[in-house]
């Protein structure tokens, strides 16, 4: 998958807010947010 491609789902993600991301120097580490994968399945 292109970066620009991940970084567009990220960024819905995100707005959801399903993932937090946090910077790590040049990079940027997600994780999902607690609780909303078992609401929602």
């Amino acid at each position: 998958m292109r970066r620009p491609l991940v970084s567009q789902h990220l960024r819905v993600l995100r707005a959801a807010r399903l993932v937090t991301g946090e910077r790590h120097d040049r990079e940027r580490h997600y994780r999902l947010v607690d609780g909303h994968l078992h609401e929602k399945s």
